[in-house]
């Protein structure tokens, strides 16, 4: 797994009209079949899994600042990390990312992969 992406910033290589020449949006890698992405390489994938926690954590505090202040408690890189660590996503049909422990922040530890349709009841 790449901590650094330099091709990020190129010109888009993937050929809607032409999927199997599986390339990612973003860079020369190869396409990474996880879940429902079937246009992205497996870091530009993971990248997308961090924004999303961002955003709900941006969102819950714009949202619900006095009820309860979920943090995002790590890096990019501590992310990175840790999903090396903890491949479960390759064996699911549809991964997502959630906390262990819903009353505390994004951090390593409470986080784990689960499959999609599970998140998605509450």
């Amino acid at each position: 797994m790449l901590n650094e992406h330099p091709e990020r910033d190129l010109i888009r290589t993937y050929e809607p009209k032409n999927p199997a020449k599986g390339l990612c949006t973003h860079c020369y890698n190869s396409i990474s079949e996880f879940g429902r992405s079937k246009t992205k390489c497996e870091y530009h994938w993971l990248k997308r899994k961090y924004i999303k926690i961002q955003e709900r954590v941006k969102e819950n505090k714009d949202r619900n600042s006095s009820i309860i202040e979920i943090k995002l408690k790590m890096t990019w890189k501590e992310f990175i990390r840790w999903a090396n660590e903890n491949q479960d996503y390759k064996h699911l049909v549809d991964p997502a990312l959630t906390r262990k422990d819903m009353g505390e922040g994004f951090y390593p530890e409470n986080l784990k992969w689960v499959e999609f349709h599970e998140v998605s009841k509450y």
